[in-house]
């Protein structure tokens, strides 16, 4: 069974996935999905280094301490040996007792712990609903495989990654992958373009569902999936020693060294001093065995088994006894919000009604300074009752009789105000229709019969819901809306959303009789506007005191979120992280730093940001931060000495606490030649995305001394040890010069540089060592072009571009910060992996981007010769509008992430649109992608053709869609 290819998944339409997965709309058969399980394997986290008992038992006897008393009861059995009856086999028996109590004691603690950890995973959902030759067929969670169609409904887990073919009214939590609590909604129309977790279609396993339902084909089960992929990246990640082991050892080596002084100066005292050679050894191994500390190791293994136990009783489960003391030496801790530091669900927190701000309370309204509860204000019950009625959150009662509410967190947030306030002791309104919300209109609307009449309740985006409202209901009473009302509302929900509250406008209408059709356009118009309804995830009530007492102890509390920068703000304030009002500072100290500013920072400039500020000082909020960031920021504190204890609910947060991220894997051939120095120095154009590996490539080309070896094989061996000689040589310079590039020391913190050399084909050991080593990109410096494989480094052929498995940078001339980029497109799929590529691998800041594509065809060509203008404009016109489309959206994305952007459309060949191009705006880089390659110049722009790569007079990336 051929595996299968998901990069690109969510672009396809559905007969295509179905295609892709080899599946149908009715699911595998029973045979098929035992076939496809025994290919790919349970749909489980494996879970290394599984806890041995064995392995965990004998670690307490293998431990520094452990082992000084070991060498303490042998010394002792030793002297017992050589000189019976002076009492020295009892202590060494009593030093054993001590070592195996304390293993005994030690291993119990870490057992029990485990067995904990063991128990939260049971707690998981072991079961899902798949189709299976078209019947709807309940199975183990481990049996999923891919091309299984999931039937998800309201409040299930997505139990593996899988793309959406239906979806209604869907969305999904997301936040344990990005930290970010705002639902995400689900659709399964295909998407061009995006970042893994924000497409629309696609779904993860281990995430919520909150509303709505649909069907899915499954795509990755198991390690594949994205929560597997984090997992697999943490297991590689070895354990320091704790602040306590370091010590430990230390204080081990002191008392070894010491003893062995001490016990060899009193035995040459007593060879002095005529004691005799068996009596002064027993005299020194006296004083050996004395100076050890038998009581230590059972004095720390009791103290830190007790704090385990207080931390127990405080619902923290300790898997390490030595843990419970790094903790006490932490100096910062690295927090997520999301779920931590916030409840992880929303809350109504104001209204705004009758012009007045009114503040929800525990069980009661504040409005305008005066208390009171939601029932005694009759004045403003509509709103009320539009609040209780528009939703399709649901109540599900639990076991033990407590009601939980389950749908979209809006909703929920809503209907639990409705609970909190007793506004639902009467029966509900009876439903009579709904128009349920969509992404267009943003809003939804819910009919219902009211005292022999049909009222509708309408709630959504206030800029969506204000256009369609004529009237307003002020003081009891409805009264034409003015402009200035308007205008009031409008600033209103423009406060409430700078405060990070996500903003609700309610309003309703009654249906007067007579109207045949109810829909969109007959019912959500002339609407009578009630009020705004504000919520936000509020902190936790303890979190403002932990976070003062953190600050009375000396212990830094710093905010990492993935969530909006505004909403981190918000609740680093309400929680004492922020000052209430933003400070202004003179070196441009900024309260919110996101992901993208972290990703150009140096290090030195993020170690200047993470610096200890003065007391009273606030410490940066992290906001929008993906976890290669987080990990950064944890790694640079560790470099400054901290000791950094990191708490989240988030799985991302794991992974943050095990190692880093994979973020780029680069090969880089060189021979020595200048134009392969300029190929290493392109590295610098990387050394903001932090590669994860730089492999330098140097090969020794054998079928250029076949035929000496033929001839004179001696001459011929000489010369390949003094090409490897030489190649040694090149390889350890472009190493350090890589280095620098990447501006790093000889041992970099974030990316590993080695060497590799290599005999054989050029071509051929390029593309083997690329598969090999899981290559991302090659970077090649460019010479000329030739087909000859006997050829240095320096120059390029057809035959290395097009064996080649990733993408390829062909660097013609020196690179220094791009400052120019050309993205040569058009609306195929290599394309559009080449432009996500320059926005997410490439591009510094403030780098201007020309978009550049040409709308010729060789159709067009032809046509030229027979056509009148006037036929040749219209051929030509569906080209244009087509091309720019393309160029718009592409536009439109890059100047959201902050780039300047130049377009550029041309009715000419390719390759002479793009040479000019170029050219004409000194452009430092081309970027293009690749579908395959051809000596044609009337090609497509997702191929790259020899002339092209011949004729540009700048560096050229190639990027193969399937790597990027």
């Amino acid at each position: 069974m051929s595996d299968i290819r998901y990069q690109d998944i969510h672009q396809l339409p559905i007969e295509e996935v179905l295609k892709r997965l080899e599946t149908s709309n009715g699911g595998l058969s029973s045979d098929g999905a035992q076939r496809r399980l025994a290919h790919y394997g349970p749909n489980v986290l494996v879970e290394p280094g599984h806890y041995s008992l064995i392995r965990g038992f004998l670690h307490q006897f293998t431990h520094f301490l452990a082992i000084l008393l070991w060498i303490a009861a042998a010394l002792s059995f030793t002297a017992e040996f050589m000189k019976p009856g002076e009492g020295m086999a009892t202590l060494g028996w009593a030093i054993l007792g001590v070592i195996v109590i304390n293993a005994i004691f030690a291993f119990f603690q870490e057992y029990k712990a485990e067995r904990a950890v063991h128990a939260l995973h049971r707690l998981l959902p072991a079961r899902a609903w798949v189709l299976r030759s078209n019947q709807p067929t309940d199975v183990s969670r481990s049996e999923i495989v891919p091309g299984d169609v999931l039937l998800i409904e309201e409040g299930e887990q997505i139990p593996a990654d899988a793309r959406l073919i239906e979806a209604t009214d869907m969305r999904v939590d997301l936040s344990s992958l990005t930290g970010e609590s705002r639902p995400k909604r689900r659709t399964a129309e295909p998407v061009a373009d995006g970042h893994l977790l924000d497409i629309p279609n696609l779904v993860f396993a281990g995430t919520p569902v909150l509303s709505g339902r649909g069907r899915a084909v499954v795509f990755a089960t198991g390690m594949q999936t994205e929560f597997g992929k984090i997992a697999r990246l943490s297991t590689g990640v070895e354990t320091g020693l704790s602040p306590l082991q370091k010590e430990i050892v230390k204080v081990t080596h002191v008392v070894a060294l010491l003893s062995l002084a001490m016990g060899g100066t009193f035995f040459a005292i007593g060879i002095s001093m005529g004691l005799g050679f068996w009596i002064s050894a027993i005299f020194g191994i006296g004083i050996i065995v004395a100076n050890v500390p038998e009581g230590l190791l059972p004095t720390v293994t009791l103290a830190l088994a007790l704090g385990s136990q207080r931390m127990a009783k405080r619902h923290a489960l300790i898997k390490q006894l030595t843990s419970v003391e790094t903790l006490g030496c932490t100096t910062v801790i690295c927090t997520d919000k999301t779920g931590t530091l916030t409840e992880n669900r929303m809350r109504v927190a104001r209204f705004y009604m009758d012009h007045l701000e009114i503040e929800v309370q525990e069980s009661c309204l504040v409005i305008a300074g005066r208390v009171t509860s939601a029932i005694e204000a009759q004045e403003y019950a509509p709103l009320f009752d539009a609040i209780i009625h528009c939703h399709n959150a649901k109540r599900v009662r639990k076991t033990g009789g407590r009601p939980i509410v389950t749908g979209d967190p809006t909703e929920v947030a809503l209907v639990e105000f409705a609970l909190g306030h007793g506004l639902l002791h009467h029966d509900p309104l009876p439903r009579m229709g709904e128009l349920p919300f969509d992404a267009d209109r943003k809003r939804m609307t819910t009919l219902h019969w009211r005292e022999g009449q049909l009222v509708a309740f309408v709630k959504g985006a206030p800029e969506s819901l204000m256009p369609l409202c004529n009237q307003i209901r002020h003081q009891g009473v409805r009264s034409p809306m003015s402009q200035e009302d308007r205008q009031r509302i409008m600033a209103q929900s423009r406060t409430f959303a700078q405060q990070a509250y996500r903003v609700l406008a309610v309003a309703m209408r009654d249906i007067e009789q007579g109207i045949e059709k109810l829909d969109i356009e007959q019912v959500e118009q002339n609407l009578t506007f009630l009020g705004l309804v504000a919520m936000m995830d509020p902190p936790r009530h303890e979190v403002p005191e932990a976070i003062a007492r953190c600050r009375q102890a000396g212990i830094r509390a710093i905010m990492i979120t993935g969530d909006h920068p505004l909403t981190a703000l918000a609740i680093a304030r309400q929680i004492g992280l922020a000052p209430k009002e933003t400070p202004t500072e003179p070196d441009g100290y900024c309260p919110v730093i996101e992901g993208h500013q972290v990703e150009t920072m140096s290090d030195d400039a993020l170690r200047r940001l993470l610096t200890p500020t003065n007391p009273g000082e606030p410490e940066p909020v992290f906001a929008r931060m993906a976890p290669r960031h987080k990990m950064r920021i944890v790694s640079t504190l560790k470099e400054m000495g901290e000791v950094v204890a990191v708490t989240g609910d988030g799985f991302s947060q794991h992974y943050l606490r095990q190692g880093g991220e994979s973020i780029m894997r680069i090969l880089c051939a060189v021979d020595g030649s200048e134009h392969s120095q300029w190929g290493v120095q392109a590295l610098e154009a990387f050394a903001s995305r932090e590669p994860e590996q730089v492999t330098l490539l140097h090969v020794v080309d054998k079928p250029a001394l076949q035929a000496a070896q033929n001839k004179n094989p001696v001459a011929a061996k000489r010369a390949v040890a003094a090409m490897e000689k030489a190649g040694t040589m090149i390889l350890r310079d472009a190493a350090r010069s890589a280095r620098l590039a990447l501006g790093q020391a000889a041992t970099g913190p974030h990316t590993t540089v080695h060497t590799v050399l290599a005999h054989g084909s050029l071509p051929h050991t390029i593309a083997k060592t690329a598969r090999r080593l899981k290559t991302d990109l090659i970077l090649m410096g460019s010479r000329g072009l030739s087909d000859i494989q006997g050829f240095l480094l320096g120059s390029v052929s057809r035959q290395v571009a097009s064996t080649t498995p990733c993408s390829l940078l062909v660097v013609k001339q020196p690179m220094p910060k791009l400052l120019h980029v050309a993205l040569a497109v058009d609306d195929s799929k290599p394309s559009r992996a080449a432009a996500r590529f320059l926005r997410s691998r490439i591009l510094p800041e403030a780098a201007t981007v020309t978009i550049l594509t040409s709308a010729a065809s060789p159709v067009t060509d032809f046509a030229a010769r027979y056509l009148s203008e006037t036929q040749l404009a219209e051929l030509k016109r569906p080209v244009m509008e087509r091309a720019t489309t393309l160029v718009n959206a592409l536009r439109d994305e890059f100047i959201k992430e902050g780039y300047p952007v130049v377009t550029q459309i041309h009715m000419n060949h390719v390759i002479d649109t793009i040479v000019k191009s170029v050219e004409a705006n000194r452009d430092q880089l081309l970027v293009i992608g690749s579908r395959d390659l051809t000596k044609s110049e009337r090609l497509h722009l997702g191929s790259v053709s020899e002339s092209l790569l011949r004729h540009a007079p700048c560096s050229v990336l190639i990027v193969r869609g399937a790597r990027a």
